[in-house]
């Protein structure tokens, strides 16, 4: 089921998520239907401490974060589950099939809920459907749990969308947040961070604090899990040679300028943790 919600919006923005959607679509090529669907970064294998942190181990598979939202967050099958950014579909056909509930995924793209539909009715996940909205214009609730896995930095304006969040959610929800997130202050005046903004039409890293600052007093930080460690990092001669063959192709190709830029910002993205000034955190948030 897919409902476009007329609004005005960030014209570049869309191009840049429609661009890298068709693109990242295409090199499925002959996937089988429900996999190869997932848009966020690929992690190193490895597990999460009881401290809440992150703790590679070569010898696992790579950590996979669907899992680990079905061993850490508990709903029932009445439950109605949104996921802020769902591109493909690709966690919440994953989380339906495991454990019925009421699974809702919106995203700003048309193409990317199109193919979600598409994986819906050729994995016949039950219950599961998504919609094209802005995030700023969020469903009628209540949800009992809300999934945002690196899609809340691309908002325009995230007061807006946590105030249009508060009001969908049911008493005592409780909301995942997991993004790329800036260590310290210092990590914005770093040039990869400059170029990342660029790259990434405005993508500006938020501190922890800076995030927190912004919610609503009734949305409280319950605990943060830093999953840093498990976000792989090339070296700085792999990372020199991809910015020239990515470069390259966006001059051989300049019908994929969005694309190969965002490539570029993800080289800058990859570099900023090298060097320590990123993080990549999943805060989990509860309605009072």
């Amino acid at each position: 089921m897919s409902h476009v919600v007329e609004k005005a919006t960030d014209l570049e923005l869309h191009q840049l998520y429609d661009d890298l959607a068709r693109w990242m679509w295409s090199r499925r090529g002959a996937a089988a239907p429900g996999t190869r669907l997932t848009l966020r970064k690929r992690l190193l294998g490895g597990s999460i401490s009881s401290a809440g942190r992150g703790e590679p181990d070569p010898s696992l598979p790579p950590f996979d974060l669907d899992a680990w939202i079905l061993a850490h967050q508990a709903w029932s099958t009445e439950a109605r589950l949104l996921d802020i950014g769902c591109g493909f579909g690709g966690t919440l056909i994953t989380l339906a099939k495991t454990r019925p509930a009421h699974y809702l995924g919106i995203s700003a793209s048309a193409f990317q809920v199109e193919r979600a539909c598409e994986q819906v009715a050729a994995t016949q996940a039950r219950h599961c459907q998504f919609e094209v909205r802005e995030f700023s214009d969020l469903p009628s609730g209540p949800f009992q749990m809300v999934l945002a896995i690196e899609s809340l930095g691309h908002a325009t304006n995230l007061r807006t969308v946590f105030g249009a969040l508060s009001t969908c959610l049911a008493p005592e929800a409780r909301v995942l947040i997991i993004d790329d997130f800036a260590a310290h202050e210092r990590t914005r005046a770093t040039t990869a961070a400059h170029r990342l903004e660029a790259a990434w039409s405005g993508r500006r890293l938020l501190t922890e604090s800076e995030l927190i600052a912004a919610l609503p007093t009734e949305l409280r930080l319950q605990r943060t899990f830093d999953l840093s460690p498990l976000v792989p990092i090339t070296s700085p001669f792999s990372r020199r040679l991809r910015r020239t063959l990515v470069g390259a192709a966006a001059t051989l190709r300049p019908s994929l300028r969005l694309v190969t830029r965002a490539f570029l910002g993800g080289i800058d993205l990859e570099s900023l943790y090298a060097r320590g000034h990123a993080k990549y955190l999943a805060l989990e948030l509860r309605r009072e």
